[in-house]
């Protein structure tokens, strides 16, 4: 799975085939993800605290899924750290 899209959505034709996504675009698909993520850990929690019986394998399925997308945001958040320090090294700063 290619986490680089920069919001591009499978099938869509905008932009150029070897188009990097922004730095600014990496960190606003950080965000979203990481948010994601901690909505459906805050939900788990909840549903967690209220129910009571829990079934391990829908658990862990969720829970593997939370992993899922903090790496994918933390994936955007890497890369986006890395291009803004290239970007400053290409500029002479840093």
């Amino acid at each position: 799975m290619d986490t680089r899209s920069g919001g591009l959505e499978p099938g869509d034709t905008e932009g150029t085939v070897n188009k990097s996504p922004s730095t600014h675009e990496l960190l606003n698909e950080a965000t979203l993800w990481l948010q994601y993520s901690r909505g459906v850990t805050s939900m788990l929690a909840d549903l967690l605290h209220e129910s009571d019986e829990v079934d391990c394998g829908q658990l862990a399925l969720a829970l593997e899924a939370v992993a899922a997308m903090t790496l994918i945001g933390t994936q955007h958040l890497n890369e986006a750290h890395a291009q803004a320090h290239w970007d400053g090294t290409m500029c002479g700063v840093g």
